[in-house]
């Protein structure tokens, strides 16, 4: 993974872009696929499954794929998605002037708000691979989008988040800040998961909000999606991806409030299963969890 942009986050970008022209609950947040498309097109690998994915014989074989290997996924990785554009909608209304995107991958949310410039202050952070990724879709936007985000290298393995942060120019400890960390924390170890939320208690902003999403799994269980293929775990490894941390509802706030963080809200992803029977049975594998960092005493 030290030279390519993550498999998964990959997978991720052509399924918003196969989910842009549907309606109803699987559908990609407004805007995202226009975002998917460029970042896919900056390999001819990337560029083949961006074809792929928006071609009609493409899109059966993938619905079928999908059918077989891991049942519910696109759908899952929509409604997680739309929920985090909605919590992030919501922090911006209630003061948050900026938003932070952590192992941010080929995820369009930076861009988007910075667009409708719903955050004052936008920083993207993820591994250099990905970065390197990133910039070449913006080719030659990219100095103009760099006036609206700054883009950050940050390996979660070897660095602090909140040491990194702050030698950031363009990283406002002024500002009351949201942060996000979607489709990461499953592939940390649980010593690094810990390591990597209470390295962001200490950043000097009036107030942070956290948003993650996190696998559900019973300890000493494995970590993956309900029903998934046995292929899913090895194809996983084979791309130095294996998922190794989860947890519950249950015990999710517990862990959150010993690393320094409070009131934190478990959100089911899940939903209505009813609106999806087809779909539906990916979705409880993973949910998010809203917590609370408030002024530093």
């Amino acid at each position: 993974m030290d030279h390519r942009a993550s498999a998964t986050a990959v997978l991720i970008a052509a399924a918003t872009v196969m989910r842009g022209d549907t309606s109803g609950p699987g559908t990609a947040p407004a805007g995202a696929p226009a975002w998917c498309e460029r970042f896919l097109s900056t390999t001819l690998s990337h560029h083949w499954l961006l074809a792929s994915s928006q071609s009609a014989p493409g899109r059966a074989c993938w619905r079928l794929l999908e059918s077989l290997l891991l049942p519910g996924a696109v759908s899952h990785w929509m409604r997680r998605k739309r929920e985090i554009d909605r919590l992030a909608r919501d922090a911006a209304a209630n003061g948050f002037t900026q938003l932070v995107v952590i192992g941010a991958g080929l995820d369009s949310l930076a861009f988007r708000v910075c667009e409708e410039r719903l955050y004052p202050s936008i920083v993207f952070a993820d591994h250099p691979a990905t970065l390197n990724v990133i910039r070449k879709a913006l080719g030659a936007d990219a100095r103009d989008m760099a006036r609206g985000i700054e883009f950050i290298s940050l390996d979660l393995a070897q660095q602090e988040i909140n040491t990194v942060l702050a030698a950031a120019p363009g990283f406002d400890r002024r500002r009351s800040t949201l942060v996000v960390i979607e489709g990461v924390l499953m592939y940390l170890s649980e010593p690094d998961v810990a390591r990597v939320l209470r390295s962001i208690v200490p950043l000097p902003n009036p107030s942070v909000r956290m948003i993650i999403s996190w696998m559900v799994a019973e300890p000493g269980k494995p970590v993956g999606f309900a029903h998934q293929s046995r292929f899913i775990p090895a194809w996983l490894a084979r791309r130095s991806e294996p998922m190794l941390w989860g947890s519950t509802p249950a015990a999710i706030p517990a862990f959150l409030d010993g690393l320094g963080w409070s009131n934190t809200r478990v959100i089911d992803l899940a939903g209505d299963d009813r609106l999806e029977p087809a779909e539906a049975r990916g979705l409880q594998s993973e949910q998010l969890a809203v917590a609370e960092r408030d002024r530093l005493s």
